[in-house]
């Protein structure tokens, strides 16, 4: 019996290994110029179709070419997406809200990282500071 289960598991172990090697996904690549999603206003973006009460989620789309500084509007959604619905709606990542987008778009800006750039150049300057 225990020749059973040693076999049975070796053979599993086996299998396992070869799976991963054959099949093993590649490592993404990072981009040093997209956002990461903790700097993004939105949890998800959807696209609402006339007549249907569904939403169709497209942040895996938009979330990859989301840089700083840039101003994500309907048209621009439309166009990375392919999709033309009457409406795009979003997750606030605040309040958690489902909101209409905003017709005038919504500015990507990096104040995270400004604030913490600030933050750190006061420490540094401040006189009671000490190494």
């Amino acid at each position: 019996m225990l020749f059973v289960a040693w076999l049975y598991e070796t053979v599993f172990n086996c299998c396992r290994r070869v799976d991963r090697f054959l099949f093993k996904q590649p490592e993404p690549k990072i981009d040093e110029n997209t956002v990461p999603v903790s700097n993004l206003p939105w949890m998800w973006i959807g696209a609402v179709f006339p007549n249907s009460e569904t939403s169709i989620d497209c942040t895996h789309m938009v979330d990859p070419t989301i840089t700083y500084g840039m101003t994500v509007t309907t048209d621009w959604l439309e166009n990375v997406t392919g999709y033309t619905p009457v409406t795009w709606k979003y997750l606030d990542a605040k309040s958690l809200e489902e909101k209409e987008f905003p017709s005038s778009g919504i500015v990507i800006d990096d104040t995270e990282s400004e604030h913490y750039e600030k933050s750190s150049i006061s420490s540094s300057t401040n006189p009671d500071h000490t190494e």
